[in-house]
């Protein structure tokens, strides 16, 4: 009989095992809302497919405290266009989080942990500022959502046809700067902000708002030249000007436009090949970032250190030596 029990908790033991290995590894799409001010607790709905038997969330950066709540079908997109095979099932999983109050400001990554195994990231912003969730209806004047200044909106373009209204209160004379983060956050929208006045008069008719929205329409499709612009308003907004301005905000450009391919290299690798590889090659390319002089590269394309302008990128130790990454 002891024998037989044993010879039992042996097979409960290797179907448990076996159970675990034969569940596929959750993938995510969307994290909403992408970011939360340090300090604060909030919240985290985050879509995606396979997220049964879920255990929490990690974060690139310590001291997160997650809270795994309800789950529930998530609705079908309405960009999805019809028919062709049909997206699989996804989820809506809700977490709440506890980011710590020394959480390092910027861009990390976020990831979902089930029994299947990690999840390919996501982008996830910690912020200074207070944070709100968008509120619909908002899509016209009348029901416009208030807000204050110096706050961090989290919103959603739920269709191409998408407008979405916000009203504050400002002074004449009052230097305020409107930034909308798109592509250094994993969206592929093509954002145009603009601004009015109560009669709806374009208050920046001829001044810095509508460049910006000419540049970001120059810039469609090119997502280094939109990172360089979300960080040049940031560096605005922090009263920054003039030739280091530039430069800082190039740099910033570049290390948020890399940090975004690694994710996107890290989760072709995570969908064509294994989790563990995936690991591996994010950890290369992460080393390989350290290591990047991007500043001074950053001065050298624009030509600040007094070198002719390079005809292509050199060759960088550590981000083209070693193993291939097949």
């Amino acid at each position: 009989m002891r024998a037989f029990i044993a010879l039992l908790a042996v097979a409960v033991m290797a179907a448990s095992r076996l159970h675990a290995q034969s569940a596929p590894p959750p993938r995510i799409t969307v994290v909403m809302p992408p970011g939360a001010k340090a300090g604060d607790t909030v919240e985290v709905t985050v879509t995606g497919q396979d997220l049964g038997d879920v255990e929490g969330l990690y974060f690139s950066f310590p001291g997160a405290k997650v809270e795994v709540l309800s789950a529930a079908k998530a609705p079908v997109d309405p960009k999805a266009k019809p028919g062709g095979k049909p997206p699989p099932p996804a989820t809506n999983q809700k977490f709440k989080v506890a980011v710590p109050g020394n959480a390092p400001l910027g861009t990390h990554d976020i990831r979902v942990i089930t029994k299947g195994g990690v999840s390919n990231p996501r982008a996830f912003v910690v912020g200074d500022l207070r944070e709100v969730v968008e509120k619909e209806p908002n899509d016209d004047v009348p029901v416009a959502q208030k807000i204050d200044l110096n706050t961090t909106v989290n919103g959603v373009i739920g269709a191409n046809t998408d407008v979405d209204y916000f009203v504050f209160a400002g002074k004449k004379g009052q230097r305020v700067v409107v930034s909308c983060l798109t592509t250094s956050i994993d969206s592929k929208l093509p954002a145009l902000v603009q601004v009015f006045s109560r009669p709806q008069e374009d208050l920046f008719r001829n001044q810095k708002a509508h460049e910006i929205a000419a540049l970001r329409r120059d810039a469609a499709g090119y997502p280094l030249a939109n990172a360089i612009i979300d960080a040049a308003e940031r560096r605005a907004a922090k009263g920054e000007h003039g030739s280091t301005a530039l430069l800082g905000a190039v740099t910033d450009g570049l290390i948020i436009r890399a940090a975004s391919a690694n994710r996107s290299v890290e989760e072709h690798y995570y969908r064509e090949s294994t989790a563990p590889r995936s690991v591996h090659v994010r950890d290369r390319l992460q080393g390989a970032l350290a290591k990047a002089a991007l500043s001074s590269f950053a001065a050298h394309r624009l030509n600040m250190d007094g070198a002719s302008k390079p005809s292509r990128i050199s060759k960088q130790s550590g981000l083209d030596d070693g193993v291939s990454l097949e």
